[in-house]
């Protein structure tokens, strides 16, 4: 709004000189000062009014949302012109009251376009709410299908592949997540891995905020220190969730950020290990995260941090 403010003034400036122009002169010269002054103004507004509501969209909708915006503001200029010449016309054949109308009609839909975009952000800004809250519904929906897992299994929590199998490999059976072409970067198919059975549904397995689900398959990855490695390279063994001391507090899926991932801002193997590893910040500076007793709680950065031992929240068991 501070940028926009200027680019306000000048143009209702622009209108107020030219109805003061047109009254006192019948000359079509007299629109000249306040039209070249609400051209000024609405030109330069022009630009930072597409990027508002440019920014309102995510950011893979960006190319058909640019190409939209841009074909709405030439549309818009040559309305403009259209007006523009209608009004000089119609003052130099029939008097001013033409154009007085139809400047009030242009100041009150510029209000109306004005108002329009302010809110835009705000809109979005609920949609990433929406978002995140039914991300963290998916991670809940994850966290139970892991208790139910663990009843199965020994009660144990689910086994794990990561990315040292090795560049292009994939990993084997047995983890709660398949993934193929580690590093290409790494596709994963929920499907077949063995937590699904118990969450039956692949949605569940992405956040809706991610931009690399639709191709990737996946945004979430498990605690490492829930397992422990195996002679196998790359495979770990889920430990017994009666390990765990405190449920409520220990991390077990997270929104992981590795820069291997497609977006580069999700994760690349399905393995979170504390050690350095990172959460993602798409949640305004944030990320959700689901515990051991089954709840999932959106944390700002730096919240759960690693080592923490007897944190709450913590990944340690």
């Amino acid at each position: 709004m501070t940028v926009m403010l200027p680019r306000i003034v000048r143009t209702v400036v622009g209108m107020v000189i030219l109805i003061a122009l047109v009254k006192g002169s019948p000359s079509v010269a007299a629109f000249v000062p306040g039209l070249l002054l609400i051209g000024l103004g609405v030109g330069v507004m022009l630009t930072p009014s597409v990027n508002v509501v440019q920014s309102s969209f995510p950011e893979e909708q960006q190319g058909e949302i640019s190409g939209l915006s841009r074909s709405v503001s030439n549309l818009g200029s040559s309305f403009g012109t259209a007006i523009a010449g209608t009004i000089l016309v119609a003052a130099a054949t029939r008097g001013n009251g033409a154009y007085a109308w139809a400047m009030a009609s242009v100041a009150v839909f510029g209000l109306i376009g004005l108002w329009a975009a302010l809110l835009l952000p705000a809109l979005s800004q609920a949609r990433e709410t929406a978002r995140r809250v039914n991300c963290a519904s998916h991670l809940r929906t994850l966290a139970i299908a892991t208790q139910m897992y663990s009843q199965d299994f020994e009660e144990k929590f689910p086994n794990l592949w990561d990315g040292s199998v090795g560049g292009g490999n994939n990993s084997g059976p047995g983890g709660w997540m398949y993934f193929a072409n580690f590093g290409g970067p790494a596709r994963f198919d929920p499907m077949r891995g063995t937590l699904f059975p118990y969450a039956a549904n692949p949605g569940v397995f992405g956040c809706p905020s991610d931009r690399a689900v639709p191709v990737s398959g996946l945004s979430y990855a498990l605690n490492a220190a829930l397992s422990k490695a195996t002679a196998t390279a790359g495979f770990h063994e889920g430990l017994p969730s009666s390990e765990l001391r405190n449920p409520a507090a220990t991390a077990l899926y997270l929104e992981e950020s590795a820069k291997e991932s497609f977006s580069g801002d999700s994760t690349n193997d399905s393995y979170f290990d504390p050690r350095n590893d990172r959460a993602t910040l798409r949640h305004k500076g944030g990320a959700n995260t689901s515990f051991g007793d089954g709840h999932a709680s959106y944390l700002k950065t730096g919240v759960l941090a690693f080592p923490k031992p007897d944190g709450d929240p913590r990944f340690e068991p």
